[in-house]
Order: C-alpha cells, then sequence, then structure tokens
C-alpha cells in the first residue's frame, strides 16, 4: 500500500534542496531607500577587484564615501564604465539646499567623473539602474518611478552567468552611448 510518507521518500530525493546548496546565498533583497541600501553598495565596491559597469539615471551624486572609494579602486588600476541616462530633474547642491540643476551643472558632474578615471558616456534612453561588479555580481535597483523612493527594492544576484547577461545588455548600452 502506497502511503503519503513513502511518496515523499521517493519524490525528496528527485526535488528536494540540497543542504549544502541552501547555504550558499546569490540572491539578496533589500527593501526601500535607506542607508543599508548604501552600505550594501559601498561593500560591493570595496570588493570588487578590476571591473566596474554602472548605468544610472543621472539625477544626483551624494555619497563622499562612494566617490572616495571609486577613485581608490581607479589608482588601484581598475576600470569603472558608467552610462548615465540624462533626465530632466537633475538636482545638485548649491548653498548647502538640493536645486534642481542646469545644463552647465549637469556637464560639470560628468567631466568630474571623467577626471576622476571613469569611463563615461550618456544617453536619453531609460537605462535599467545596475552595477555590475567583476562581471560576477550583479546589483539592481527596481523601482516603479511614479512611486516614494522609499518603496524601491534592490536585487544583489551573485551568479557569473548571470552578470555576464547583464554586462551584455550594459555593453548594448554603452555602444549606443554618447561621449561627452
Amino acid at each position: 500500500c502506497v502511503t503519503c510518507e513513502n511518496i515523499f521518500n521517493e519524490i525528496k530525493p528527485l526535488y528536494g534542496t540540497n543542504e549544502k546548496e541552501t547555504e550558499i546565498v546569490n540572491i539578496e533583497l533589500i527593501k526601500g531607500y535607506n542607508q543599508h541600501r548604501e552600505a550594501k553598495f559601498i561593500e560591493l565596491l570595496k570588493n570588487a577587484k578590476k571591473e566596474i559597469l554602472y548605468m544610472v539615471r543621472l539625477e544626483f551624486f551624494s555619497s563622499d564615501e562612494i566617490d572616495d572609494t571609486a577613485k581608490r579602486f581607479i589608482k588601484e588600476g581598475g576600470t569603472i564604465k558608467s552610462v548615465y541616462e540624462v533626465c530632466d530633474n537633475f538636482k545638485i547642491i548649491r548653498e548647502n539646499n538640493v536645486v534642481k540643476g542646469g545644463g552647465a551643472d549637469l556637464v560639470k558632474a560628468v567631466e568630474y567623473f571623467e577626471k576622476s578615471g571613469e569611463q563615461v558616456k550618456i544617453t536619453t534612453e531609460k537605462v535599467p539602474n545596475m552595477t555590475i561588479f567583476d562581471r560576477e555580481v550583479v546589483m539592481m535597483n527596481i523601482a516603479d518611478r511614479s512611486k516614494e523612493r522609499h518603496k524601491e527594492a534592490d536585487i544583489i544576484i551573485r551568479n557569473k552567468d548571470f552578470a555576464e547577461s547583464m554586462a551584455s545588455v550594459f555593453e548594448s548600452f554603452w555602444d549606443k552611448g554618447i561621449k561627452p
């Protein structure tokens, strides 16, 4: 007579999870726009060895720690290639206030990135907010731009095959981007 226990014992080896596999966390979710998000990005940036591919809507730059870490990465021989989506709501800090920036402010920001050693291209196409570290780790921001920032989520995926695929997506935007 077939019992549920017998069926389960037969099916489990076929479809069950391997305990060793479950110890490896290769996907991480960060909910909300918060300090944990920035800390994770800095951690990934500090752990990068040779290449960072970065795509983002250029709205605002706010972290000196990210800036210093990126400069150090480049100085130590790493490469940072960025595709920035140019948008209407670019903001800058002027006299300790966040204000809408103009075209000249945008040019200054991009020139600053280039002087720091970053390779930069710009586009008006919508780009995924994504960073690829050493073609092994991908950090993506999943945002509904119609919602507030605290409703956002980030996904960190540690999978070389996926990272290589996303690098191909990056390269397609890079190839179509404009050198400032």
